[in-house]
């Protein structure tokens, strides 16, 4: 990785930042700065938006990479809408309008979320200015939206993640929890196919990995020494997590490809310590994501169950509806935790069988 280029022009920090869709531009801006608009080839800077009357927090692009957004941290400034050659084409602003945290837009550009105040999320519909507002009991820090646009992530400081979904169809959100933030902005993202995956920094140094339909983290991924403020799902390729396509980026700087930092990675469970290596690593969140793909049960608990069942009649039982014979690939994971079942999957390897019907063959891996 080289330098490139080298952005001079804003007076304050620079907080926040914005690829265009197709590539070519970037937005900057920070808490007490304006807008600015960069080409990313020359690495000049095409057009600056607002002036000391109108500082820009946040921005975001409109998927067709010629309207821009972004919101004012000044209470009744409230947001504008440009496009790239520095025309206002509307505004949303006035008395009533309180500070603008964070702002984004779904893909399908009809929809632009914002975080107004400190616990309010705002959904406006661009073309019927019409909206809605999802009021939080605890300030909220980050926004984000999935891949598909149905499914918006807010950062509380009461150390969780809510879940929403953008139509309004269900009224309470669903929560993720594990991670640490009281003091910092933590930003989470969504990855993997269909943005079935959510992943957060935290203040304890670490990332962490939720299945969208789970609360409880599936990995706690270690490497950096303070607190995580961001990550980043690759979004062209997000099958490929596994191998360090997860860039995170912590205090102080750094960045990591998670799944290179270490060979080995102690991981909390259970109020214990369980010492997983990286191919461990690899199977454990590959069967999470086939399970995201065909809504499946956790592969890895039911191996486990199986493995460690007594009753044979009873597992004859559990079996049958998952219809085996009638299955063309069956994929089992075996665990060498022969006899803590309370621990759930807390062994120390793992290797994977692979039954394939048309060769009756079975194969293991370890």
């Amino acid at each position: 990785m080289t330098l490139k280029h080298t952005l001079r022009s804003h007076q304050k920090p620079v907080s926040f930042v914005a690829w265009s869709p197709d590539d070519t531009m970037l937005l900057t801006c920070g808490n007490l700065e304006v807008l600015k608009l960069w080409d990313v080839e020359s690495g000049t800077c095409k057009r600056t938006f607002g002036n000391h009357s109108f500082t820009v927090s946040s921005c975001a692009w409109f998927p067709d990479s010629n309207r821009l957004v972004c919101g004012s941290s000044d209470a009744e400034k409230g947001i504008c809408m440009w496009d790239c050659e520095g025309n206002e084409i509307k505004s949303w602003k006035g008395s009533r309008m309180p500070k603008v945290l964070d702002i984004a837009v779904t893909p399908d550009g009809e929809n632009l979320i914002s975080i107004f105040g400190e616990k309010d999320i705002r959904i406006l519909n661009v073309m019927t200015n019409t909206d809605r507002v999802i009021s939080e009991e605890h300030p909220i820090t980050s926004l984000s939206i999935s891949g598909d646009g149905k499914f918006l992530i807010v950062n509380l400081n009461s150390q969780e993640i809510h879940m929403w979904d953008v139509a309004g169809k269900s009224a309470k959100p669903l929560k993720y929890m594990g991670h640490r933030q009281h003091k910092y902005v933590i930003r989470s993202c969504f990855g993997g196919s269909n943005s079935m995956f959510i992943a957060s920094g935290s203040e304890n140094s670490q990332v962490y990995i939720w299945n969208r339909r789970s609360p409880n983290p599936i990995e706690i991924l270690s490497g950096h020494s303070m607190t995580v403020n961001s990550v980043s799902w690759n979004p062209k390729r997000p099958q490929m997590f596994g191998i360090g396509k997860l860039i995170s980026h912590g205090q102080r700087g750094g960045h990591y490809l998670q799944g290179h930092c270490s060979e080995k990675i102690g991981l909390g469970h259970s109020g214990r310590t369980r010492l997983c290596y990286l191919n461990d690593q690899i199977i454990g969140f590959h069967f999470s994501y086939l399970s995201s793909l065909f809504n499946s049960d956790d592969p890895s608990s039911l191996s486990f169950w199986l493995a460690n069942c007594q009753d044979v009649k009873s597992g004859k039982n559990f079996m049958e509806p998952l219809n085996f014979s009638g299955k063309k690939l069956v994929l089992f994971t075996v665990n060498n935790d022969n006899d803590d079942l309370d621990g759930g999957e807390s062994g120390t390897h793992w290797s994977l069988l692979v039954f394939y019907r048309n060769t009756n063959v079975i194969s293991m891996a370890c």
